[in-house]
């Protein structure tokens, strides 16, 4: 196997199981977040501020793909610790977005 072959399969399987995580929050299972933390970013909707801006999805982008880097729950515990509050805020906010959207989207499915 190459380089190249191996650093997609470890994107895959690092893919799959972000996937894992936004299920079992599907479910009520939150493993990345404090539910104290998720209950005070989420009591104000993000559809009453400017989120989804240019410059946001820049950096969504960015905090996604180097949380999809980190391979144990630990390590991407302990990045998103590190995070300062600004993109501490925007993660849970999409990561939750993700998750709601997820659930839509399969309830219209189900129809």
């Amino acid at each position: 196997m190459d380089d190249q072959q191996l650093t997609t399969k470890q994107s895959d399987l690092q893919i799959q199981e972000l996937e894992k995580l936004l299920n079992q929050s599907i479910m009520g299972y939150h493993h990345l977040f404090d539910k104290e933390q998720i209950a005070h970013i989420l009591k104000k909707p993000t559809e009453e501020i400017d989120f989804f801006t240019v410059e946001n999805m820049d950096i969504i982008q960015k905090l996604f793909n180097d949380l999809i880097k980190k391979s144990t729950m630990q390590e991407k515990q302990a990045f998103i610790e590190r995070l300062d509050e600004k993109n501490f805020e925007i993660l849970l906010r999409t990561y939750f977005h993700i998750v709601e959207s997820t659930l839509l989207s399969s309830e219209h499915m189900k129809h």
